[in-house]
């Protein structure tokens, strides 16, 4: 009898703790980060001019984050989540083949993780929300 309880308690026991991001769901919350911010700066852009279209600006604001590689994780001190370490592949009209790395805090919320203030590691002069070229 005590070894089924014991076993269904260490069941729950580890369901319990959390469980740090797993590279899909770097990838994920880093995507969805950059399309958040690409929209709010569209918006901005856009103001009373709708109708108009500036394709080099929107050429900038594409990124397609291909993979990212975890290098390490560890828990946030006095807030919530993880800030990890990882290595991300991506492309640009302008620049097909960036690599960089990039450190942020993750958060797992209601619709899956979400990347909070990305810095680049490697970088000189990059904003929190591109990948300059290397």
């Amino acid at each position: 009898m005590r070894a089924p309880l014991a076993a269904v308690f260490a069941l729950i026991v580890t369901a319990c703790v959390p469980q740090e991001p797993s590279e899909t769901d770097l990838l994920q919350a880093l995507q969805r980060h950059h399309r958040e911010w690409a929209d709010a700066q569209r918006r901005h852009a856009s103001g009373d001019y709708a109708p108009l279209v500036d394709l080099s600006a929107e050429a900038a604001l594409t990124l397609y984050i291909h993979s990212v590689k975890k290098e390490r994780c560890w828990r946030a001190q006095e807030e919530a989540g993880y800030v990890c370490r990882v290595q991300v592949e991506a492309a640009t009209a302008y620049a097909p083949n960036l690599q960089r790395r990039i450190e942020a805090r993750f958060v797992e919320g209601t619709r899956g993780w979400l990347a909070l203030s990305p810095h680049p590691l490697d970088a000189v002069g990059m904003s929190a929300h591109t990948i300059a070229p290397r």
